[in-house]
Protein backbone atom coordinates (compact mmCIF):
# COMPACT_ATOMS: atom_id res chain seq x y z
CA UNK A 1 0.00 0.00 0.00
CA UNK A 2 1.44 3.42 -0.93
CA UNK A 3 2.21 5.69 2.00
CA UNK A 4 1.22 9.30 2.32
CA UNK A 5 3.95 11.91 2.08
CA UNK A 6 5.33 12.89 5.45
CA UNK A 7 3.97 16.41 5.42
CA UNK A 8 0.42 15.30 4.58
CA UNK A 9 -0.11 13.23 7.76
CA UNK A 10 0.37 16.14 10.22
CA UNK A 11 -1.80 18.34 7.99
CA UNK A 12 -4.64 15.82 8.05
CA UNK A 13 -4.31 15.42 11.82
CA UNK A 14 -4.34 19.19 12.30
CA UNK A 15 -7.47 19.49 10.13
CA UNK A 16 -9.29 16.81 12.14
CA UNK A 17 -8.34 18.41 15.45
CA UNK A 18 -9.47 21.83 14.24
CA UNK A 19 -12.79 20.45 12.97
CA UNK A 20 -13.39 18.70 16.28
CA UNK A 21 -12.72 21.89 18.20
CA UNK A 22 -15.02 23.94 15.98
CA UNK A 23 -17.85 21.40 16.27
CA UNK A 24 -18.62 22.65 19.78
CA UNK A 25 -19.54 26.16 18.77
CA UNK A 26 -21.17 28.22 21.52
CA UNK A 27 -23.65 31.07 21.40
CA UNK A 28 -22.49 34.19 19.53
CA UNK A 29 -21.50 37.21 21.62
CA UNK A 30 -24.35 39.73 22.05
CA UNK A 31 -24.05 42.72 19.72
CA UNK A 32 -24.67 46.12 21.30
CA UNK A 33 -27.41 48.01 19.42
CA UNK A 34 -26.90 51.51 18.07
CA UNK A 35 -29.52 54.21 18.73
CA UNK A 36 -29.75 57.44 16.73
CA UNK A 37 -32.60 59.82 15.91
CA UNK A 38 -35.11 57.76 17.87
CA UNK A 39 -34.32 54.58 15.92
CA UNK A 40 -32.64 51.51 17.35
CA UNK A 41 -30.46 49.43 15.01
CA UNK A 42 -29.73 45.87 16.13
CA UNK A 43 -28.26 42.65 14.71
CA UNK A 44 -30.38 39.58 14.18
CA UNK A 45 -30.01 36.29 12.40
CA UNK A 46 -29.51 32.57 12.39
CA UNK A 47 -25.92 32.05 11.29
CA UNK A 48 -27.11 31.49 7.74
CA UNK A 49 -28.68 34.90 7.12
CA UNK A 50 -27.73 37.99 9.11
CA UNK A 51 -29.81 41.16 9.32
CA UNK A 52 -29.88 44.67 10.69
CA UNK A 53 -33.27 45.50 12.18
CA UNK A 54 -34.49 49.08 12.69
CA UNK A 55 -37.11 49.65 15.38
CA UNK A 56 -38.67 52.64 17.09
CA UNK A 57 -36.54 53.09 20.21
CA UNK A 58 -39.55 54.10 22.30
CA UNK A 59 -42.16 51.55 21.19
CA UNK A 60 -40.01 48.77 19.65
CA UNK A 61 -42.24 48.73 16.55
CA UNK A 62 -40.45 47.38 13.52
CA UNK A 63 -39.56 49.98 10.86
CA UNK A 64 -37.51 47.87 8.46
CA UNK A 65 -35.23 44.87 8.27
CA UNK A 66 -32.37 44.37 5.80
CA UNK A 67 -30.26 41.31 5.12
CA UNK A 68 -26.54 42.12 5.36
CA UNK A 69 -25.17 38.82 4.11
CA UNK A 70 -26.08 35.20 3.46
CA UNK A 71 -23.73 32.43 4.51
CA UNK A 72 -23.94 29.45 2.17
CA UNK A 73 -24.00 26.13 4.03
CA UNK A 74 -22.21 23.07 2.64
CA UNK A 75 -23.97 19.72 3.22
CA UNK A 76 -20.53 18.06 3.52
CA UNK A 77 -19.74 19.73 6.86
CA UNK A 78 -21.37 20.18 10.24
CA UNK A 79 -23.90 23.00 9.97
CA UNK A 80 -23.06 24.88 13.17
CA UNK A 81 -19.34 25.18 12.41
CA UNK A 82 -20.24 27.11 9.24
CA UNK A 83 -22.44 29.69 10.95
CA UNK A 84 -21.23 33.28 10.77
CA UNK A 85 -22.77 36.03 12.90
CA UNK A 86 -22.60 39.81 13.01
CA UNK A 87 -20.01 40.89 15.55
CA UNK A 88 -20.33 44.68 15.71
CA UNK A 89 -22.30 47.74 14.56
CA UNK A 90 -20.91 51.25 14.12
CA UNK A 91 -22.66 54.40 12.98
CA UNK A 92 -20.84 57.00 10.87
CA UNK A 93 -22.86 59.73 9.19
CA UNK A 94 -25.64 58.23 7.10
CA UNK A 95 -24.11 54.76 7.13
CA UNK A 96 -24.13 51.85 9.56
CA UNK A 97 -20.96 49.74 9.34
CA UNK A 98 -21.31 46.06 10.13
CA UNK A 99 -18.50 43.61 10.92
CA UNK A 100 -18.87 39.84 11.11
CA UNK A 101 -16.95 37.09 12.86
CA UNK A 102 -14.68 36.67 9.84
CA UNK A 103 -13.71 40.36 9.99
CA UNK A 104 -15.63 41.16 6.80
CA UNK A 105 -16.99 44.70 6.65
CA UNK A 106 -20.27 45.90 5.15
CA UNK A 107 -21.86 49.33 4.84
CA UNK A 108 -25.61 49.88 5.13
CA UNK A 109 -27.04 53.09 3.68
CA UNK A 110 -29.71 54.11 6.20
CA UNK A 111 -31.66 56.15 3.65
CA UNK A 112 -32.00 53.40 1.02
CA UNK A 113 -31.11 50.23 2.99
CA UNK A 114 -28.57 49.34 0.30
CA UNK A 115 -25.78 47.04 1.46
CA UNK A 116 -22.20 47.10 0.15
CA UNK A 117 -19.46 44.58 0.91
CA UNK A 118 -16.36 46.59 1.81
CA UNK A 119 -14.19 43.53 2.55
CA UNK A 120 -11.36 44.62 4.86
CA UNK A 121 -11.45 48.36 4.03
CA UNK A 122 -11.61 50.52 7.16
CA UNK A 123 -14.84 52.37 7.81
CA UNK A 124 -14.48 56.16 7.77
CA UNK A 125 -15.75 58.41 10.50
CA UNK A 126 -16.32 57.75 14.14
CA UNK A 127 -18.95 55.88 16.07
CA UNK A 128 -22.03 57.62 17.38
CA UNK A 129 -23.77 55.42 19.88
CA UNK A 130 -26.14 57.08 22.36
CA UNK A 131 -27.26 54.99 25.27
CA UNK A 132 -29.54 52.27 23.93
CA UNK A 133 -33.08 52.14 25.24
CA UNK A 134 -34.34 48.95 26.84
CA UNK A 135 -37.22 47.62 24.76
CA UNK A 136 -40.01 45.68 26.49
CA UNK A 137 -41.27 42.45 24.87
CA UNK A 138 -43.31 43.23 21.78
CA UNK A 139 -45.64 40.70 20.18
CA UNK A 140 -45.17 42.33 16.77
CA UNK A 141 -41.42 41.84 16.85
CA UNK A 142 -40.66 38.20 17.63
CA UNK A 143 -36.95 37.50 17.98
CA UNK A 144 -35.29 34.88 15.83
CA UNK A 145 -33.69 31.91 17.53
CA UNK A 146 -30.67 29.91 16.45
CA UNK A 147 -32.52 27.01 14.92
CA UNK A 148 -31.03 23.55 14.65
CA UNK A 149 -32.35 22.65 11.21
CA UNK A 150 -32.12 24.83 8.09
CA UNK A 151 -34.78 23.49 5.71
CA UNK A 152 -34.42 25.85 2.77
CA UNK A 153 -35.98 28.92 1.20
CA UNK A 154 -39.67 29.04 0.34
CA UNK A 155 -40.59 28.07 -3.18
CA UNK A 156 -42.45 30.09 -5.80
CA UNK A 157 -43.04 33.81 -5.93
CA UNK A 158 -42.54 35.77 -2.73
CA UNK A 159 -45.60 36.92 -0.79
CA UNK A 160 -46.15 40.63 -1.37
CA UNK A 161 -49.48 41.52 0.25
CA UNK A 162 -50.91 41.59 3.77
CA UNK A 163 -54.13 43.30 4.91
CA UNK A 164 -54.53 44.78 1.44
CA UNK A 165 -51.13 46.50 1.60
CA UNK A 166 -48.62 45.54 -1.10
CA UNK A 167 -45.07 45.95 0.16
CA UNK A 168 -42.68 47.87 -2.08
CA UNK A 169 -45.71 49.25 -3.93
CA UNK A 170 -48.51 50.73 -1.75
CA UNK A 171 -47.76 54.38 -0.95
CA UNK A 172 -48.30 56.37 2.23
CA UNK A 173 -50.75 58.79 0.59
CA UNK A 174 -52.72 55.90 -0.95
CA UNK A 175 -53.13 54.20 2.40
CA UNK A 176 -54.21 57.43 4.12
CA UNK A 177 -57.05 57.73 1.61
CA UNK A 178 -58.06 54.07 1.77
CA UNK A 179 -58.16 53.46 5.54
CA UNK A 180 -59.75 55.51 8.31
CA UNK A 181 -57.62 57.87 10.39
CA UNK A 182 -54.85 55.96 12.18
CA UNK A 183 -54.56 55.86 15.94
CA UNK A 184 -50.89 56.67 15.61
CA UNK A 185 -48.66 58.22 12.97
CA UNK A 186 -44.97 58.95 13.37
CA UNK A 187 -42.28 60.14 10.99
CA UNK A 188 -38.51 60.22 11.38
CA UNK A 189 -36.06 62.76 9.94
CA UNK A 190 -33.46 62.05 7.29
CA UNK A 191 -31.24 60.11 6.68
CA UNK A 192 -33.67 57.37 7.69
CA UNK A 193 -36.70 58.82 5.87
CA UNK A 194 -39.11 56.37 7.46
CA UNK A 195 -42.57 56.69 8.92
CA UNK A 196 -45.15 54.41 10.51
CA UNK A 197 -48.92 54.21 10.90
CA UNK A 198 -51.16 52.04 13.08
CA UNK A 199 -54.88 51.27 13.20
CA UNK A 200 -57.16 49.38 15.59
CA UNK A 201 -60.16 47.84 13.88
CA UNK A 202 -62.74 45.52 15.48
CA UNK A 203 -60.29 44.01 17.94
CA UNK A 204 -57.44 43.68 15.43
CA UNK A 205 -54.31 45.78 15.06
CA UNK A 206 -52.66 46.87 11.81
CA UNK A 207 -49.20 48.43 11.69
CA UNK A 208 -47.40 49.62 8.54
CA UNK A 209 -43.95 51.16 8.22
CA UNK A 210 -42.73 53.06 5.18
CA UNK A 211 -39.35 53.75 3.66
CA UNK A 212 -39.75 57.06 1.91
CA UNK A 213 -43.33 56.89 0.59
CA UNK A 214 -43.48 53.12 0.02
CA UNK A 215 -44.75 50.44 2.42
CA UNK A 216 -41.93 48.24 3.68
CA UNK A 217 -43.35 46.25 6.63
CA UNK A 218 -46.91 45.21 7.51
CA UNK A 219 -47.94 43.64 10.82
CA UNK A 220 -51.41 42.36 11.77
CA UNK A 221 -52.46 40.85 15.10
CA UNK A 222 -55.48 40.33 17.34
CA UNK A 223 -58.84 38.66 16.87
CA UNK A 224 -59.55 36.31 13.95
CA UNK A 225 -60.38 38.31 10.83
CA UNK A 226 -61.01 37.10 7.29
CA UNK A 227 -60.14 40.61 6.08
CA UNK A 228 -56.65 40.59 7.55
CA UNK A 229 -55.08 38.04 5.25
CA UNK A 230 -52.08 37.62 2.97
CA UNK A 231 -52.20 37.75 -0.80
CA UNK A 232 -52.41 33.95 -0.88
CA UNK A 233 -55.25 33.81 1.61
CA UNK A 234 -53.76 33.08 5.05
CA UNK A 235 -55.84 35.02 7.61
CA UNK A 236 -55.79 35.68 11.34
CA UNK A 237 -57.47 32.82 13.16
CA UNK A 238 -56.70 30.10 10.62
CA UNK A 239 -55.10 26.84 11.84
CA UNK A 240 -51.31 26.60 11.61
CA UNK A 241 -51.67 23.57 9.31
CA UNK A 242 -52.80 26.00 6.62
CA UNK A 243 -49.37 27.68 6.62
CA UNK A 244 -47.59 24.74 5.04
CA UNK A 245 -50.53 24.01 2.76
CA UNK A 246 -50.35 27.53 1.34
CA UNK A 247 -46.62 28.25 1.48
CA UNK A 248 -44.89 24.89 1.81
CA UNK A 249 -42.37 23.91 4.50
CA UNK A 250 -41.04 26.69 6.78
CA UNK A 251 -37.56 28.13 6.47
CA UNK A 252 -36.44 26.42 9.68
CA UNK A 253 -37.57 23.48 11.73
CA UNK A 254 -37.17 23.49 15.49
CA UNK A 255 -38.75 22.03 18.60
CA UNK A 256 -41.20 24.08 20.65
CA UNK A 257 -41.32 27.11 18.29
CA UNK A 258 -44.30 29.44 18.20
CA UNK A 259 -42.93 31.36 15.20
CA UNK A 260 -43.34 30.01 11.67
CA UNK A 261 -40.96 31.71 9.26
CA UNK A 262 -41.27 31.73 5.50
CA UNK A 263 -38.46 33.40 3.58
CA UNK A 264 -37.78 33.72 -0.11
CA UNK A 265 -34.39 34.06 -1.76
CA UNK A 266 -34.94 37.74 -2.56
CA UNK A 267 -35.09 38.45 1.19
CA UNK A 268 -38.87 38.79 1.55
CA UNK A 269 -39.95 37.30 4.86
CA UNK A 270 -43.28 36.31 6.39
CA UNK A 271 -43.29 35.66 10.15
CA UNK A 272 -46.35 33.94 11.57
CA UNK A 273 -47.12 33.39 15.25
CA UNK A 274 -49.72 31.00 16.62
CA UNK A 275 -51.57 30.43 19.87
CA UNK A 276 -51.21 27.32 22.05
CA UNK A 277 -54.41 26.03 20.42
CA UNK A 278 -52.80 26.25 16.98
CA UNK A 279 -54.43 29.33 15.47
CA UNK A 280 -52.64 32.17 13.68
CA UNK A 281 -52.51 35.18 16.02
CA UNK A 282 -50.14 37.57 14.19
CA UNK A 283 -48.41 37.95 10.84
CA UNK A 284 -45.53 40.18 9.83
CA UNK A 285 -44.57 40.70 6.18
CA UNK A 286 -41.16 42.27 5.56
CA UNK A 287 -40.33 43.35 2.01
CA UNK A 288 -37.15 42.63 0.12
CA UNK A 289 -34.83 45.51 -0.84
CA UNK A 290 -34.72 46.25 -4.56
Amino acid sequence: MPTLPRLVIPSVALFLLTAAAMAERGEPEPVKPVVSGGIRYSAEGTGVDQYVVATDAATCNLLWKTRIFRNEISPLMETDVQWVFIKGLRLAGNFLYVTDERSSLYSLDLATQRVKDLSSDPAPGSSANPEASVCPPDETLPGLQIFTCFVGYSQGQAETKLAGVTVNRTTLSELKERIAAPVRFKSYPLPDAVSSMAWDQEGSHIYVSFTGQTARTVVVSGKPSARLKTGRGLALGQPVDDIERIYGPPLYQCDDCDSHIQQWKDGTELRIRASASGQVTSMELIASVH
